[in-house]
């Protein structure tokens, strides 16, 4: 019993000599990369400015958007749209490119087009690319025809009534119809210009004045109820109407009638028209 003790204690010391041998052969070691680090610190100091931290604050802040308003060239590509004394893709062109500039030119907006004009996009294709944008508006820019010369004017179509959004769609769609009616000669048809689509399952459509709360199909425009913004599709004019062509059909026609969806759109959002800055809390009035 005493030799296993003695023989414990002998392995306990050399344990112990080899633990202090290689703590000491450690301190060394470490003592050793200290002033390795030391004499790297000091160099750098001498041959290069030291770098601090990046501050947040310093950093350069985000410029603000200000209200994005999604446009939509109706058709386009291959698909040209109606056509009469002029072609629908054309016209929707030049009035979405004149809305632009328009927008564009007003620091409070950052207009975005839903699609080139000369490419043709599908609903689905155009409702992302609005929601991916993340639009606080959209207008939708069409023309109307028919087989009669005599049918003619100007009417905005809204999300019917009982769709989620459709008092916003509404209230987006009078401000630009009061636009127009003050502005142009254009007649605006229906009760005062607003009005709503349904199709029903087989694909018939119906359309219904403002005032009308009956639901007569299960769909409406699918790109106004695909998006998550207010939206309004426009029918601006009749490309098969003489007098319509006559007094639209041009660029400085469009023209005009996109300096009425702008006026419309900063109505809609209580903004003056371009005159003023943009009030605190718009941001939430246009969501």
């Amino acid at each position: 019993m005493a030799w296993k003790k003695r023989k414990n204690s002998r392995r306990r010391r050399r344990f112990s000599y080899r633990f202090k041998l290689l703590c000491i052969g450690a301190a060394g070691v470490a003592a050793l990369g200290v002033g390795i680090g030391i004499a790297a610190a000091l160099l750098t100091d001498t041959d290069s400015p030291q770098a601090g931290p990046v501050s947040a604050a310093s950093a350069e802040p985000e410029p603000d958007p200000g209200i994005i308003v999604a446009i939509d060239p109706g058709h386009g590509g291959t698909d040209l749209g109606a056509e009469g004394y002029c072609t629908e893709s054309e016209i929707t062109a030049w009035t979405a490119q004149a809305l632009y500039d328009l927008l564009e030119a007003d620091k409070r907006f950052t207009p975005v087009l839903t699609k080139d004009y000369d490419d043709y996009a599908s609903v689905d294709d155009r409702a992302q690319a609005v929601n991916e944008m993340e639009a606080e508006l959209l207008v939708s820019i069409h023309c109307n025809s028919d087989v009669y010369d005599s049918s003619s004017g100007f009417e905005c179509y809204a999300l019917p009534p009982s769709w989620e959004g459709h008092a916003e769609s509404v209230s987006l769609a009078q401000a630009i119809v009061q636009a127009v009616s003050d502005s142009t000669s254009l007649r605006i048809r229906g009760e005062n210009g607003v009005r709503y689509m349904y199709f029903s399952a087989s694909g018939d459509r119906q359309v219904a004045d403002f005032s009308d709360q009956t639901a007569y199909g299960a769909e409406t425009f699918g790109l106004l109820d695909r998006v998550d913004c207010p939206a309004v599709l426009i029918e601006q004019f009749f490309v098969t109407s003489s007098e319509d062509n006559r007094n639209f059909g041009s660029e400085s026609g469009c023209a005009e009638l996109a300096q009425c969806y702008y006026e419309g759109i900063c109505s809609y959002l209580g903004l003056d028209d371009g005159t003023e800055d943009l009030p605190t809390g718009v941001a939430s009035i246009a969501g």
